[in-house]
């Protein structure tokens, strides 16, 4: 089956636009004409004004109260690790997976063809580490549900996009190209990544209309997108 995908007529949903990777989403959503409304989903008051933006306030402990709004073609989900929530720790990441898993509930019974998911590399649901096997466990649960395609992107470290404005995560950068060029390759999906790349990859997939279907992306697959694909 192939799904035919017009630009201009398509709805994105997005959570998660105060994050690094959903930021970026959201400023290629709105310059790109491929979609002609971006649903920003925000658990409090903001300042978007955009003449494609619609803006819903909405209580992450009472999701399915805006299960009604929660309708379009293409959720992008970029939840962080840290809603706005005083918790910390593996209560925060166990909260974090619950909304997560929530939100791809509500969509997959409002019937939104695709479903982008912002995971992470190591997850895995057999993983020792909490926050890894909690992601790894939600990556299961949203491949059953019932969606045209599920695109999970798993980067690893995420960086800003002017890397040279902050000393940290430029060191980050080439410590993991050095590494990657070290070890042949074998570190290539824990090296680092930047933001506006992971975000460029996931809009650009969901635009591709023979992708139904469950599809991983780790980095190296990530940067091949962006090689690949110049939708954005």
């Amino acid at each position: 089956m192939s799904l035919k995908i017009v630009g201009s007529t398509k709805t994105a949903l997005l959570f998660g636009s105060d994050t690094k990777v959903g930021s970026r989403c959201l400023e290629l959503l709105l310059a790109s004409d491929i979609y002609s409304k971006v649903i920003l989903f925000e658990p409090e008051r903001t300042d978007f004004f955009h003449k494609k933006i619609e803006v819903h306030l909405i209580d992450y402990e009472n999701i399915f109260a805006a299960q009604d709004y929660i309708k379009g073609d293409d959720l992008y989900c970029c939840l962080g690790t840290k809603i706005n929530l005083p918790n910390s720790g593996k209560d925060v990441i166990e909260v974090n997976s619950k909304y997560s898993y929530e939100i791809a509930q509500i969509a997959a019974a409002n019937r939104i063809n695709q479903f982008m998911f912002l995971s992470s590399a190591g997850a895995n649901s057999n993983a020792l580490f909490f926050f890894n096997k909690f992601k790894g466990q939600l990556e299961e649960i949203v491949k059953t549900l019932d969606f045209w395609s599920v695109h999970i992107f798993k980067p690893s470290f995420i960086l800003e996009d002017s890397p040279q404005n902050n000393i940290g995560e430029t060191l980050a950068l080439r410590l993991g190209k050095f590494l990657d060029r070290l070890t042949d390759g074998f570190v290539s999906k824990y090296r680092p990544i930047e933001a506006h790349i992971v975000a460029k990859a996931m809009i650009n997939m969901a635009q591709l209309p023979n992708k139904n279907g469950i599809h991983i992306y780790e980095t190296p697959d990530i940067e091949g997108i962006i090689n690949k694909n110049r939708l954005t």
